[in-house]
């Protein structure tokens, strides 16, 4: 009987395991900026198949080896998706990478991990195919150790996918041998001086940054293409923008996030995380206060004896690990959410019986308005968005698309200074419009698409401090201008 040939066979399987991630890592050219990072969020979805059965074919090869006598396993179908799910979540990690900007040594080595996963699967999935596989010891053998290192490779990734997500050594702090380890290290506090002696920035704001943010802003993990760990990366802030702004800690990311209720998907530490106390945000507060100055003791800036005793007090509290999650009470919130929308309440019946459907609020847990004026197209013209002037300070979500808006309308949008977000598409405001929203200093996502604008509202686009995603698409602007504005 003649053996078959050693050749690998060309087969629909290979073509699927090339397809997936090249249609995956095709939305990179894709004209609409949502797709890459849409797609990048199912990394987490993914990845759990080819984890589990890249195990599972290892159980099963491992127990063919050790008790032959009932038969080979039939696991070319188990190993053929371990490797196209391999390919795949690679695919989807490297999108939701670019989405989320998420940076950093720990972050590089998991996708060069998962790189390694995907290469050893395929490499293994095709010595299993080869028609040689049955009578070739040497291939059987090579076969099972790359199985192995296969496995090898996917728990380390694995473990540093943990970390990204839930803190580095996620997967190992409990064990015992690793309790002393896995302790933050201690951090230096000049208490042999007076507490006004102290350095406001290096003694007291680093610590407290160091202590709940760095786990995921370091220079080893940057999330948001942020880090708090040196004095420049802070100042330089992330994807969202600076995070301070100097005098106005009301004003300042930082300052929101952090007292963001725990419930909120932008609050920051996330629930799961140790939480600052009230103390410590205090000190942040009066740091951004004072200016946030990079020098200057807690005496010269100014702070009162209950901050000095905070400020006294973070030595104790951070050795003691006082960093568990923190279980908080939301009544107060949800009281102080009632209470600012009663403030406005008469307002917005009035605007949501003139608009129906038009507005509502962000979430049941938020006081922000989002307004929806692009469903009513050309009848929303400039006296509407006047007649909304009495919620400016509510409204954060704004789209004017398609509507009847101008000019005219200027100075009423650079006055709703609470905005994150503006679409302004297929309208007919021009240059002077966008000059006029140089104050929206939260805003975060702007859209000018098939707007009259030009290269003289370059400039004016590129001052605006929080902006993370900016389309200028189809308007009068120059190619080159257009390239150096534009944000996914």
């Amino acid at each position: 009987m003649s053996r078959p040939s050693s050749e690998i066979p060309s087969s629909p399987w290979w073509t699927l395991v090339a397809v997936l991630p090249a249609v995956l890592l095709g939305a990179l050219a894709a004209p609409w900026p949502w797709l890459p990072a849409a797609l990048g969020r199912l990394h987490p979805v993914v990845l759990h198949f080819p984890i589990a059965l890249v195990l599972v074919v290892a159980l099963l090869e491992t127990i063919a080896f050790v008790a032959p006598r009932h038969g080979p396993p039939r696991v070319r179908l188990l190993l053929f998706l371990a490797a196209a799910g391999a390919v795949t979540a690679s695919a989807c990690g490297y999108l939701l990478m670019r989405g989320d900007a998420v940076e950093g040594a720990l972050a590089d080595r998991h996708l060069r991990g998962g790189l390694a996963v995907s290469v050893l699967a395929c490499l293994t999935l095709a010595l299993r195919l080869s028609r040689d596989f049955a009578f070739r010891t040497g291939l059987r053998r090579a076969y099972r150790i790359l199985l192995a290192a296969t496995c090898a490779v996917l728990m380390f990734a694995a473990h540093d996918g943990a970390s990204l997500t839930h803190g580095e050594d996620y997967l190992t702090e409990h064990l015992p041998w690793r309790q002393d380890q896995a302790k933050l290290p201690a951090l230096a506090f000049p208490v042999q001086q007076p507490v006004g002696n102290w350095e406001m920035y290096t003694d007291v704001v680093a610590p407290i940054l160091s202590q709940r943010c760095a786990s995921c802003h370091s220079g080893r993990q940057a999330k948001g293409k942020l880090a708090l760990d040196t004095w420049e990366a802070l100042s330089r802030g992330g994807t969202t923008g600076p995070l301070f702004v100097a005098g106005r800690p009301d004003a300042s990311l930082l300052v929101q996030r952090l007292e963001l209720p725990l419930s909120h998907k932008e609050r920051m530490p996330p629930k799961r995380k140790p939480q600052p106390a009230e103390g410590e945000l205090a000190l942040l507060r009066a740091w951004i206060k004072a200016g946030a100055p990079r020098t200057g003791t807690l005496a010269t800036l100014g702070l009162d004896a209950a901050l000095l005793r905070s400020a006294e007090s973070l030595p104790r509290a951070f050795a003691a690990q006082e960093s568990e999650p923190v279980e908080v009470d939301d009544t107060a919130w949800r009281q102080a959410v009632a209470a600012r929308r009663q403030t406005f309440a008469p307002a917005l019946a009035s605007a949501q019986a003139r608009w129906p459907g038009m507005i509502e609020f962000e979430s049941r847990d938020s006081a922000d308005v989002r307004v929806n004026a692009s469903l009513l197209g050309p009848q929303f013209g400039d006296a509407d968005l006047a007649a909304l002037a009495p919620l400016r300070e509510q409204i954060t979500w704004l789209d004017l698309s398609g509507t009847a808006v101008t000019d005219q309308s200027a100075r009423t949008l650079g006055s709703f200074k609470a905005l994150r977000l503006l679409r302004l598409n297929e309208t007919k405001i021009t240059d002077d419009t966008v000059e006029a929203l140089s104050g929206l200093v939260q805003l975060e996502t702007l859209s000018l698409f098939r707007t009259p604008i030009t290269d003289a509202a370059a400039r004016t686009l590129a001052s605006l401090p929080r902006i993370k995603t900016l389309s200028v698409a189809e308007t009068p602007m120059t190619e080159t201008t257009r390239r150096g504005l534009t944000r996914p």
